[in-house]
């Protein structure tokens, strides 16, 4: 099940983030800690503060557009 923490390559949480979303300063830090550039990441969520990765140039896709998170797995 992929929902074991050694799954993921970085979860995010209050120990290792000194802010949150929908702070832009969040997804800045979460690029930097995985060292990738914004157009190598994509989240997938269901809120505006999900949608907010938008405002460091992170794409973002809605849970509800199936269609567009399928073709990533």
């Amino acid at each position: 099940m992929c929902s074991k923490p050694e799954n993921f390559v970085y979860i995010s949480h209050m120990e290792n983030s000194n802010t949150t979303k929908p702070h832009k300063e969040y997804f800045e830090n979460i690029l930097k800690e995985l060292k990738i550039t914004p157009e190598e990441a994509i989240i997938i969520g269901d809120t505006d503060f999900d949608k907010a990765a938008e405002k460091v140039g992170i794409k973002f896709i809605h849970v509800e557009e199936v269609d567009k998170w399928k073709e990533l797995i």
